[in-house]
């Protein structure tokens, strides 16, 4: 941008410095040479196809010709700074075209690196966060594993203490029923012995 303007600006003064060269003076007629009004000296410039008053007081010249026609010279010289200002104009747009371009594929591959940094940290976020849920569910799976096996244990506890129950009440059973034929054995061996007794005394009655 500064280069366009720089530009610019030497062709707009290269345009002055014809134009002052190009310019023509006209001199009152009716006044002498050097005689000025109140000190000052009257002039006509005639630039660009223009008439303007060289001195501060305008100044009206009797007998002199309203417009100087323009030369050729300073036609072309018109003509060639109004192609070269077309030209930097044209070649300023074109610049501005190419730098909206080139700030347009800057902002897209800016957007398209943000839109790619921020897909990679939500994706990081997000595989993490599934590790999290996937170790979770696996803590779960687990823990109801275990709490199936406790339960499993409790009932196979329960079923041996019930089983040690049964065993010990057959155990007892059997010791009551040791008991009640050892005192049978007893008093059939009471019983054996009165009736050898009484054997002994029958056959010692007989004998007398």
């Amino acid at each position: 941008m500064s280069t366009d303007g720089d530009t610019i600006s030497k062709a707009a003064e290269a345009t002055g410095e014809k134009d002052v060269g190009s310019s023509q003076e006209v001199t009152c007629a009716q006044c002498p040479t050097g005689a000025g009004h109140e000190g000052q000296e009257t002039a006509l410039l005639v630039r660009d196809g223009k008439q303007s008053i060289g001195n501060d007081e305008a100044h009206v010249v009797r007998g002199a010709p309203p417009l100087l026609s323009p030369s050729p010279t300073t036609t072309a010289t018109t003509t060639t700074t109004t192609s070269v200002l077309e030209g930097l104009i044209r070649a300023h747009r074109e610049r501005q075209a190419e730098l909206r371009a080139v700030g347009s594929r800057a902002w897209e591959e800016v957007r398209q690196h943000a839109q790619a940094a921020c897909d990679a940290v939500t994706d990081s976020a997000n595989a993490e966060v599934f590790a999290a849920f996937a170790r979770e569910r696996k803590i779960e799976m687990e823990l109801k594993a275990i709490a199936a096996r406790s339960s499993q244990l409790q009932r196979q506890m329960t079923a041996w203490a019930t089983l040690f129950g049964k065993f010990n009440t057959e155990l007892k059973e059997m010791g009551d029923l040791s008991n009640w034929a050892r005192r049978i054995e007893e008093d059939l061996s009471e019983t054996v012995h009165l009736l050898e007794e009484l054997s002994e005394r029958k056959r010692r009655a007989q004998g007398m």
